[in-house]
């Protein structure tokens, strides 16, 4: 699984959504995002993930976000994965 630690999303066309392919299509992920103060502001779950830099509508601040993610495997085995995510506007 490819997890990028950067996008833009200034509607130009190039990195305007954070996403997230899986290795394979046997793979669920659930994914949620904490803005610096521990709010979430972004849960999905499904095959494959995005995610445009808005909360409820609005467009985010630049700034950095943390991501937990859950991959869960056909065969019932997981893997769990957090890190940083740097939105920039």
């Amino acid at each position: 699984v490819y997890i990028p630690n950067a996008f833009s999303p200034n509607a130009d066309g190039i990195n305007d959504t954070w996403t997230i392919f899986p290795a394979s299509d046997e793979v669920q992920v659930e994914v949620s995002i904490y803005d610096r103060w521990g709010s979430r502001v972004f849960q999905q779950a499904a095959p494959e993930i995005y995610w445009d830099g808005t909360f409820k509508g609005e467009e985010l601040p630049s700034g950095t976000y943390v991501f937990h993610l859950r991959l869960i495997f056909t065969d019932g085995q997981e893997e769990v994965k957090s890190g940083e995510l740097l939105l920039l506007r």
